[in-house]
């Protein structure tokens, strides 16, 4: 019990009003496999435009215009044959921000920023040239070639991306998979390991009796990246017996501030962000 064919007939209609509004009918010929086949067979099939669908022929297309209505009835004669009718329409709605007459789970998410401000430890002058735009050429220290203890702590502004969709199934192993991740490569104008990634809420609701989740998607923005830097510190026996702080060179020796060394660690899973389908849209965004 299935649709076999969908093709496009000749018989067709359009016009336009005030305000550039348009709309289209498009008549198809429909063939199933079984003459008990019904409306729901015929109008589910995906060959047959569905409800939210773009206007698009093999020789026009108007992306402004989306499927409002779609009927169809049987050719008389043969029970296996339909005539479906889709019309097309681009009439503006009153509500900019009403959804669109499609399925929840396709149609586009939406999007916001805000901007969040966090103490960051002080670890290097800030470098459009050096890698991950950290200078570590020099460390943070005081006169007597100590490192300060706390670190001083300076405040950075960062814009948080976030973005709602609605998904037909839970897929908590899908969730937790991407968690606290960063992008392996660079994505939407943001270099490589500068973004993190979190489903920071999921709510379920219900639409046209269908059991929906809306997943909510934060990605953070980090300028330095989201890998963390240590400067290589210790505390070193003086001559009379006293515990000093000192800097470390990397292999147990002492060094000073003009020459540090930062052990760089990785907390966070680096995941191809191209490749999770709730944000992969975004990979051509700039």
């Amino acid at each position: 019990m299935t649709v076999r064919t969908v093709k496009t007939l000749t018989t067709r209609t359009g016009n336009r009003r005030e305000q550039f509004d348009r709309e289209y009918t498009m008549r198809y010929l429909v063939e199933t496999d079984d003459s008990s086949d019904g409306p729901a067979t015929v109008l589910g099939s995906p060959s047959v435009p569905q409800i939210g669908a773009y206007y698009v022929t093999s020789t026009e297309r108007d992306l402004g215009a989306r499927c409002i209505d779609a009927t169809c009835s049987h050719v008389d004669g043969d029970p296996k044959l339909w005539h479906v009718d889709c019309k097309f329409a681009s009439t503006q709605r009153e509500d900019p921000n009403e959804q669109d007459p499609q399925p929840p789970e396709e149609r586009e998410p939406t999007i916001s920023y805000r901007f969040e401000k966090r103490q960051i430890p002080l670890v290097g002058d800030y470098d459009d040239v050096a890698s991950g735009k950290l200078d570590t050429s020099q460390a943070v220290g005081n006169s007597l070639n100590q490192p300060f203890t706390p670190p001083p702590m300076y405040e950075e502004t960062y814009p948080v991306m976030t973005l709602w969709r609605d998904d037909v199934a839970l897929g908590m192993g899908d969730v937790f998979a991407i968690q606290d991740t960063i992008n392996l490569t660079a994505f939407s104008g943001a270099a490589a390991r500068t973004l993190k990634l979190n489903v920071t809420s999921i709510q379920e609701r219900f639409e046209d009796g269908r059991r929906l989740w809306r997943k909510t998607y934060d990605l953070s923005y980090s300028k330095r990246s989201w890998d963390v830097y240590v400067l290589d510190h210790g505390y070193k026996q003086d001559q009379h017996g006293n515990w000093r702080q000192i800097m470390l060179d990397g292999a147990g020796g002492e060094t000073n501030v003009t020459s540090p060394h930062y052990d760089a660690y990785s907390p966070y899973k680096a995941v191809e962000f191209r490749d999770v389908p709730a944000i992969a849209f975004l990979a051509n965004w700039t």
